[in-house]
């Protein structure tokens, strides 16, 4: 397994992300008052949390439902742990070696993958998948994969084996083994889907807190920004060091072994 695999991407800081936002409700903009409501479910096997602000509660309802029904929707399509998943179904029930159609939205996460993987020369890598399962099932035992097997998964990992069709919107899968992982990129994209979801309801002041993965809209009421603040690795007692960003129509993300780890023989692994 390649380590720190998606920090060579989007040089993410190893933090847990909180998030503090100085604002308050009640502002005039536009001529409406404003008022901040807070959304919450789980998908993605993580909670994704919505901030927005709208004139009334019914718009903002409507907004933070029709974003959640999007990204649900994007879950059936990406996900690798559901079996019926169109991702699942390319990578373990289709052929491979031959081209087959895709949705929209797989191709567009895949195509976007594979950009990142040629310029980061293959540090991210979506074909990671076969490799990944392993090392699920080292966290669930505590056990680390046999070398052996290790070497042998690594034989259907490279992003290069996947070819895509931009006319045809299909891709190929070239070698038997292969199974694609977007762990690294799913969730980035579906929660710059729901953003496009909540503008098209006229929600464009928004905060969406993805697990971790953090994509804002236009700031606040009254602010200029959103300010967003990452806890230090290691917290210092008395002090709460933290680092603030202070962000507007952009994202922000960290990975770290605060929470996503197993140790094996007194080893700690990200």
């Amino acid at each position: 397994m390649k380590r720190s695999l998606y920090s060579h991407i989007l040089r993410h800081i190893q933090a847990v992300i909180w998030f503090l936002v100085f604002t308050g409700g009640g502002i005039v903009a536009g001529g409406e008052e404003l008022q901040r409501y807070e959304f919450s479910q789980v998908h993605m096997g993580v909670p994704l949390s919505i901030s927005v602000y709208a004139p009334d509660e019914a718009l903002a309802n409507k907004g933070a439902e029709a974003a959640f029904q999007r990204v649900e929707e994007l879950d059936a399509l990406l996900s690798d742990y559901k079996i019926d998943s169109e991702l699942n179904q390319l990578s373990l029930e289709k052929p491979h070696g031959i081209p087959h159609e895709v949705s929209q939205d797989l191709f567009c996460v895949l195509n976007a993958a594979k950009m990142v993987s040629d310029q980061s020369d293959g540090a991210f890598d979506v074909t990671v998948g076969p490799i990944v399962k392993l090392w699920r099932k080292a966290r669930r035992q505590k056990k680390l994969p046999e070398t052996e097997e290790l070497k042998a998964r690594l034989g259907a990992v490279d992003y290069r084996l996947i070819r895509l069709d931009q006319k045809g919107q299909k891709v190929t899968l070239t070698r038997p083994g292969m199974r694609l992982d977007l762990g690294g990129i799913a969730k980035g994209y579906a929660a710059d889907q729901a953003l496009l979801v909540l503008k098209s309801h006229g929600l464009s002041q928004v905060l969406l807190d993805f697990g971790g993965d953090l994509v804002v809209g236009d700031p606040p009421p009254g602010k200029d920004f959103w300010t967003i603040a990452v806890a230090p690795l290691k917290r210092e007692e008395g002090r709460e060091n933290y680092q603030f960003i202070d962000l507007k129509n952009g994202s922000v993300a960290t990975s770290g072994d605060a929470f996503q780890y197993v140790e094996i023989a007194d080893v700690r692994y990200s």
